[in-house]
């Protein structure tokens, strides 16, 4: 009865010529112990990062800078020659796909024999105090941090080598729109070169 809500507009008015006071809000539950909040223990919390988050790693963290710096020597490298320098335009098709072919396997050699050695090198000589390289189980590797920090540098050279891809891709578009013919004309090899 008390917390019924006068709402006919009659009742309203004989309730006003009464001067009552009005009456209280509902009062809303208490919310003690509703929400449980854990205790957080913040260094034991710094030290997990320290310990997983690589790019934070005292020891592991110059090793990850050097891979991404060693990329620099290598990321402006193409699959696609697009400056021609060494043909005659206009050329023969297999004259170009030759050429094409030699720019590919350089620049495939050149990351294989020295960009993935010198990172794998760089891993072995800086890592050997840190990690155990010598794990006889594939079960404790697979759950261990050299696991993780592993593929951590895969996908950092996998990301950088799809650069190039992308990369190379961009510019022979860019090299093929420029002998692009419209409306049926011709094209000047020498000034679009």
């Amino acid at each position: 009865i008390f917390d019924y809500n006068y709402r006919a507009l009659g009742e309203r008015q004989q309730l006003l010529a009464l001067n009552l006071p009005t009456p209280e809000p509902p009062k809303l539950p208490p919310l003690v112990g509703t929400i449980d909040i854990p205790k957080h223990d913040f260094m034991q919390s710094r030290q997990y990062i320290a310990d997983n988050l690589f790019f934070t790693h005292k020891v592991l963290y110059p090793i990850m800078y050097s891979v991404m710096d060693q990329w620099d020597q290598y990321s402006a490298d193409l699959l696609v020659d697009i400056q021609l320098e060494d043909i005659a335009l206009p050329c023969k098709i297999t004259d170009f796909q030759d050429r094409q072919l030699a720019v590919v396997q350089r620049t495939a050699d050149r990351l294989k024999l020295e960009w993935s050695a010198n990172i794998t090198a760089t891993l072995q000589n800086d890592l050997d105090g840190h990690f155990n390289f010598y794990e006889d189980s594939l079960q404790r590797y697979v759950s261990s941090r050299m696991a993780r920090f592993f593929r951590t540098i895969n996908l950092i050279m996998s990301t950088q080598l799809r650069t190039i891809m992308i990369n190379s891709i961009e510019r022979y578009v860019t090299f093929i729109k420029r002998y692009d013919v419209v409306d049926g004309g011709t094209v000047d090899l020498k000034a679009a070169a």
